[in-house]
């Protein structure tokens, strides 16, 4: 039995209100991450979308190469920001927008931990004892930042699942 594509239309894809919000979401993303904008306009996308889409279907609703949006696609779902679904019984796949991106800001620390991992060592080799300092202080607020989100991001778990004292 052939796969039926499961291809939900996009309301309004090309009202101007929805554009510019996914060309707007686009220029933030490259400019904050220096991701692509097909990038940033794909998320924008997935993430007003309601079901999950194929790319052939995403690549004809922002106007953009299938293999710009397949590369989009990738990079979205290593970053933990949208989930690939294979279908069965074929090689084609849909994407949509993770529920969640708890997992982003796990990623964030992750990256911060490395960095200040990675100023520590540079500590052990600075030349003078202002070098050393200056890494020592940019380690400690990567520490500090990292320190501050999980706890953050307990709190909001907290929040979310109804604990109580969590207000």
């Amino acid at each position: 039995m052939p796969n039926k594509p499961n291809v939900v239309p996009f309301p309004r894809l090309h009202d101007d209100a929805t554009t510019r919000y996914i060309d707007g979401f686009g220029l933030m993303i490259e400019s904050f991450i220096g991701g692509g904008n097909t990038t940033g306009r794909l998320m924008a996308y997935l993430l007003l979308l309601p079901a999950p889409v194929g790319l052939d279907q995403m690549a004809h609703d922002l106007e953009v190469s299938k293999s710009s949006i397949s590369v989009a696609a990738r990079v979205l779902e290593q970053g933990g920001l949208a989930r690939r679904i294979p279908q069965r019984g074929s090689r084609r796949v849909l994407y949509e927008a993770v529920d969640t991106f708890e997992g982003l800001i796990e990623t964030e620390h992750r990256q911060k931990a490395m960095m200040a991992e990675k100023l520590r060592q540079g500590m052990e080799v600075a030349s003078t004892g202002a070098a050393a300092a200056r890494m020592k202080e940019f380690a400690d607020l990567y520490q500090f930042t990292i320190d501050e989100g999980r706890s953050m991001l307990r709190r909001w778990r907290e929040r979310r699942s109804g604990m109580p004292g969590s207000d």
